[in-house]
């Protein structure tokens, strides 16, 4: 019985027990996405049957991986299983949950070396000049509209005071395109996080506001008179981190893509042990209904293709450099292989190094 993260397993236990239980499983990946260069974005597959434990070089400080968010979530699990196999290996590397807001401090201060942060954002600040590549996602989010009931339908909104993420953050984005491509006039508040954009709308303070779906379900559970009205879009939760950083820690960020498409392999082999193991990470009692709203979140996962692909859809990168063009963030579109060239090469060499020997 796998147990990752067990007290008094060795270090290199876990991973070489993982790594042996897939023997043989085909593993889907994100494969090559240098788009403008005549390479079309593909995905590959990988039969493994002998792979190598990962190797370390490890790095002189404590590497941080920062989630933009306070609540633990299924979504998030198979990267908490990646980093707990790093750790086995012998790294320093901490999964830390804080405000979208505080993650994006934290980047910009370079003290979480690798952040989920919106992609308008980012592609502001590569304008600008820093030099930033994606990295491993995270997971997936949906985005709903949600309004009072006496509004039926997006139409009825005009004119109203919806409520909207900060400027750069994805709900931003998101609702702004939705509105401007339905030519949708309403008074936008901002109000930092969904959360709060809930408890405005309980409040009456606003009459609709984009909610991660997980908030506009739990108002609809308390009887709240509030009712969905329209999907806005299903995020990928993408991870960015620096250049020179990822150059110079190149042997993490292998072992890390490694990891990733060992607990995406795992997730999928282990369906029943990821829910449970989630479930009690998450601190989730073993309920019926817990059960079954986790195995609905897990089902939508595996559709999507989260637990197959190590970056987020090349189509989602492209969507968000398109609101972000539209919103007058950035000037001229951002060549996508910008971002991408080394996180490639890193995601080929970690595929040669567990191959068959």
């Amino acid at each position: 019985m796998i147990r990752l993260g067990r007290q008094g397993s060795s270090r290199r236990g876990v991973i070489q027990t993982l790594m042996a239980g897939i023997a043989g499983a085909i593993i889907g990946f994100a494969g090559t996405y240098l788009a403008g260069m005549g390479r079309e974005a593909t995905t590959q597959v990988l039969t493994t049957t002998v792979t190598a434990p990962l190797t370390i070089e490890k790095p002189k400080e404590k590497i941080t991986i920062g989630i933009g968010t306070l609540t633990k979530e299924l979504p998030w699990f198979k990267t908490e299983l990646a980093i707990r196999m790093l750790k086995e290996t012998g790294y320093d590397v901490e999964l830390v949950y804080l405000t979208p807001r505080a993650v994006r401090e934290a980047f910009l201060a370079r003290k979480a070396q690798v952040a989920s942060i919106s992609a308008p954002v980012i592609y502001s600040l590569i304008e600008q000049g820093h030099d930033i590549i994606t990295a491993p996602h995270t997971g997936a989010v949906e985005l709903v509209l949600v309004a009072n009931e006496n509004y039926p339908d997006p139409r009825s909104l005009e004119g109203k005071r919806v409520g909207i993420g900060l400027i750069g953050a994805y709900e931003y984005a998101a609702l702004t395109a939705y509105l401007r491509e339905r030519n949708i006039n309403v008074e936008l508040i901002q109000i930092g996080e969904s959360k709060e954009r809930a408890n405005a709308l309980l409040g009456g303070k606003i009459d609709a506001a984009g909610l991660i779906l997980k908030e506009a379900l739990a108002l609809i559970e308390q009887g709240a008179p509030v009712k969905i009205i329209d999907s806005l879009h299903v995020f990928w939760v993408i991870n960015w981190v620096y250049r020179d950083w990822a150059e110079q820690n190149s042997r993490f960020m292998i072992d890390y893509y490694k990891a990733q498409i060992l607990a995406g392999q795992w997730a999928l082999n282990n369906r029943d042990r990821f829910i449970n193991e989630a479930m009690e990470w998450m601190g989730l009692e073993q309920s019926e209904e817990n059960r079954k709203r986790q195995e609905e979140i897990y089902e939508w996962l595996r559709n999507l293709g989260v637990f197959y692909y190590t970056f987020a859809p090349i189509d989602e990168y492209k969507i968000l450099m398109k609101w972000t063009l539209e919103s007058g963030d950035i000037k001229s579109e951002i060549p996508l292989e910008k971002i991408f060239d080394l996180p490639n090469r890193f995601l080929e060499q970690a595929f040669d190094e567990m191959k068959p020997t």
